[in-house]
């Protein structure tokens, strides 16, 4: 396969005027590169179930553990993440129902044109659990007077967030970051006055966010958790130590989570506090708090963690101890040690891991001329609103915005794949669970993966698919009764990977071409880095031998087993049935069936999600089979040969895309299964993105433009305003080296006119909403990493 040029390493990206007519910037002066991004205003975060306002905080992470920070003067939060951090159910995560013994029964009635009105149903969202936030500790201050200098930041080659303000004459600082070194976060508190007052303390759980609220699926299982919240008797320890629900389908049954607080103060004094709990959940009794006085500087060092084996839930009341907080209170008593000789140094804590933020952060860089030097000292919120107004796409809010996103992929980066909400979450009822779903949202976050220069978030990338491989021939086996196969489901939690969602609304259990998607960002990484050493729960693998090509055998092993001479393509584009059938004739072609194009169906006199040959399903299998192809002929395994010819046979005999009365590319490939353009996916343009098929083709060009065209004419508002629809229009655009149209898409996203938690994709941070609007309740990093992969595939 032909490596495309777009996909070598590059150090540093720099778009000089020349480029600027894509951002519609002029030359009045060269913009430079924000490494740190102000907001003035910020949101306090109450102790209610209903509460939304978290999802304006800063943010910061290491790939594995991370923070969420609103940045309150005087009651602010700092909500404490752990990217394995999962809500288990009473699902059985083994059984999957076999789909396979009806198959053949689904198969004819779709060829027959006779639409299907149920399947055999896997509709058991339960299978896959929702992620949940850990500790959130509050800092409380007491003082009063006019708030005057307020500013809180994100500090890119640092990973620190922080606030400026100050109150009576008297400046503030808090500054926060995740150590990449020490896998910690820490947080440093200091005033000019030196004289440091203030109660820290730990959230309630059950009057967090969203507990117990199920609104997604009516998963409340937090409601059958325990915790604990403890002081240790000198104030230096915060402790929150929680059992999941002990299901009997649960691995978590005697596990749960913990997080612990190490508070080191530079003079001064702190009491520990405990307060009766009137929480039933709450097992120690006591709400815990540590109060402050007099000190210098307060410095916060935090881990927190999951376990198995924490005990049984019958014995948690009573559990004094456990190894899992034993764990955790070394980590942080050892980080504390290390940067202390006489008082602890934020400062000497900091370097190590900035060292190693701002060598990722620099490795690529984006630069472009903009408008006037006016707009370099704005904040977060001027440039949102500003943009709001304008006419013409923001050059100065698109870098940011860029930097931004970067930013997100980094604190994402190393350990394993960024979920729906990044790696950040402020309540018990995320929207869609915040997990990864394959059909679109991981696929957009990945997009700008490589060409990013960030070998470490594809290290993370490459090490969550192969961890799911197993759940994946499991399915394969299921719904199709293919051996040593692998099929995708839609849904993945970061422990499990089993279908989980199948019904005649959404039958993703005949979804064939996740497996490909979720494949080649791993070839495209390959492509950029070389044949690497990748860390998996398995242990170190080598890329090409161990990881890459053994899944594009699985891959391609799939197709071969769906692809019958039964099921089969006339020369007239017909789908046809023939019981018995051994061989195709001269002319015929496959048919691919049951086909699933997400989450669309076809219109007209056959209406069905169910159809022939969804052109995604034709494209995904080509590219698949390429690069299967050219990987056995590099490294020549035991019985390539045999392997290659019977993939290029495949490739053959594929079947054809097929045309509409527009000149697109149709969705479904096949007589009788017609398109329907009001649906906000664009699967059927697979050939585009994240395929090359277009490439060198102006004939595929202009069926992909004109499918895009008629998407835009009959696409309703409701379907158009969310994000990841306008994303995958840009990167295709990007693809086809249609600039008017990128440039449209990304100046739609940014432009929606913005009212903190009202309207517009952007928050105050910078992160992004599910919804161009903003009128979605889930917080989502589609588009703040995806944007990444629009501008850089543009370039």
């Amino acid at each position: 396969m032909k490596k495309q040029s777009f996909l070598i390493i590059i150090s540093v990206l720099v778009i000089v005027a020349a480029l600027c007519s894509f951002f519609g910037c002029n030359s009045k002066g060269k913009y430079q590169n924000e490494t740190i991004v102000y907001s003035s205003t910020y949101s306090e975060v109450k102790l209610s179930t209903s509460e939304t306002k978290w999802r304006d905080g800063m943010v910061g992470g290491n790939g594995r553990i991370g923070f969420l920070t609103n940045g309150s003067p005087t009651s602010d939060v700092i909500t404490y993440q752990n990217i394995d951090f999962l809500m288990p159910t009473n699902a059985n995560r083994d059984d999957i129902p076999s789909a396979s013994t009806t198959l053949d029964q689904l198969r004819q009635k779709i060829i027959a044109k006779n639409a299907p009105t149920d399947v055999d149903v896997i509709n058991n969202w339960q299978r896959i659990a929702k992620y949940h936030p850990g500790m959130q500790l509050r800092i409380d201050t007491s003082y009063s007077g006019e708030l005057e200098n307020y500013q809180r930041f994100t500090n890119y080659e640092t990973a620190e967030v922080g606030e400026e303000y100050s109150y009576s004459g008297v400046s503030w600082t808090r500054k926060t970051f995740t150590s990449r070194v020490d896998d910690a976060t820490i947080t440093s508190i200091t005033n000019s006055a030196k004289d440091v007052s203030l109660t820290i303390s730990i959230d309630t759980i059950s009057k967090m966010a969203g507990f117990g609220q199920g609104r997604d699926c009516d998963q409340t299982d937090e409601t059958n958790i325990q915790y604990k919240e403890l002081v240790s008797d000198d104030a230096s320890y915060l402790i929150q130590v929680a059992h999941y629900p002990d299901y009997a389908n649960s691995s978590l049954k005697e596990g749960g989570f913990a997080s612990v607080t190490y508070i080191i103060i530079d003079g001064g004094t702190k009491t520990a506090k405990k307060d009766s709990s009137t929480d039933t959940y709450n097992k120690s009794g006591y709400d815990a708090s540590v109060v402050i006085k007099n000190a210098k500087a307060v410095y916060l060092i935090t881990a927190l963690d999951r376990t198995k084996t924490l005990c049984p839930m019958s014995g948690f009341e009573y559990l004094v101890t456990s190894a899992l907080v034993d764990s955790l209170t070394n980590i942080v008593k050892t980080t504390g040690d290390k940067y202390t000789s006489g008082t602890f140094s934020y400062d000497d804590a900091l370097a190590p891991s900035a060292a190693i933020q701002k060598e990722l952060f620099n490795k690529a860089t984006l630069t472009v001329v903009e408008k006037g030097d006016s707009q370099l000292g704005l904040t977060n919120e001027e440039l949102i609103a500003e943009q709001g107004a304008a006419k013409d796409l923001s050059d100065v809010l698109s870098n940011r915005v860029y930097n931004q996103g970067r930013y997100a992929m980094i604190c994402c980066a190393g350990y394993s794949m960024s979920r729906l909400s990044g790696m950040w979450i402020g309540t018990w009822d995320p929207g869609w669970r915040y997990i990864y779903t394959m059909d679109a949202n991981v696929n957009l976050q990945s997009s700008g993966m490589n060409t990013s220069n960030l070998s470490l978030f594809g290290d993370g990338y490459i090490s969550f698919v192969y961890n799911q491989l197993e759940d994946w021939e499991k399915n394969a086996k299921a719904i199709y009764n293919i051996d040593d196969a692998i099929l995708c489901p839609p849904h993945a939690d970061g422990d499990r990977a089993i279908n989980d969602e199948g019904n005649i609304g959404y039958p993703f259990q005949y979804w064939n071409a996740g497996a490909a998607w979720m494949i080649q960002p791993i070839y495209e990484y390959y492509q950029c880095y070389g044949n690497r050493t990748i860390k998996t729960a398995d242990g170190d693998k080598k890329l090409l031998e161990d990881i890459l090509v053994p899944m594009l055998e699985k891959n391609a092993n799939f197709w071969l087993g769906l692809c019958t001479p039964e099921y089969y393509m006339d020369a007239q584009g017909n789908a046809r049935y023939s019981n018995g059938k051994t061989a195709l004739a001269d002319g015929e072609k496959y048919a691919i069936v049951p086909s699933y194009s997400p989450e669309n169906e076809t219109s007209g006199a056959y209406k069905s999600t169910l159809g022939v040959n969804a052109a995604m399903d034709i494209s995904s299998a080509k590219y698949s089979l390429q690069m299967a192809v050219e990987l056995e002929n590099l490294i020549k395994p035991e019985g390539y040969s045999e392997k290659v010819s019977k993939y290029e046979d495949l490739l053959a005999k594929l079947p054809d895309y097929q045309y509409t009365e527009s000149g697109a590319i149709k969705e479904w490939c096949a007589n009788g299964y017609n398109d329907n353009n009001t649906h906000r996916h664009l699967s059927h343009l697979y050939l585009a993105w994240p395929a090359f098929e277009t490439q060198d083709n102006a004939a595929l060009t202009a069926a992909t433009k004109q499918a895009i065209a008629d998407r835009d004419a009959a696409s309703s508002i409701e379907q158009s305003k969310q994000s990841h629809c306008w994303l995958h229009k840009g990167l295709i655009a990007a693809r086809i080296k249609d600039a008017e149209y990128t440039t449209y898409t990304l100046y739609t996203m940014l432009n929606a006119r913005h009212n903190l938690y009202k309207t517009g994709l952007l928050y105050n941070s910078l992160m992004t909403n599910h919804d161009i609007t903003g009128q979605s309740n889930a917080y989502c990093t589609d588009s703040s990493l995806g944007l990444i992969g629009i501008m850089n595939e543009a370039l």
